[in-house]
């Protein structure tokens, strides 16, 4: 479950043209994916996988109530 960053090196890229919502969720998930990388070697990387994770379904999910809510 380790993500190296230059797997998201597309989601970098195309960032400009998401939502906001979406925006945030992947750019969580690129920066916690720098710290199990950066942690590999130690092999304390879980705790960057789980806040990654959980991180990125969070600002999915309020995105998604946002957009919900600010819809007439």
């Amino acid at each position: 479950v380790n993500l190296h960053p230059w797997y998201l090196t597309f989601a970098v890229l195309v960032t400009p043209w998401m939502s906001p919502a979406h925006r945030l969720a992947w750019l969580w998930l690129c920066a916690c994916s720098l710290g199990t990388y950066l942690s590999y070697s130690q092999g304390v990387y879980w705790p960057f996988v789980i806040a990654g994770w959980l991180g990125f379904a969070l600002f999915l999910g309020i995105g998604g109530i946002r957009t919900r809510q600010s819809k007439p």
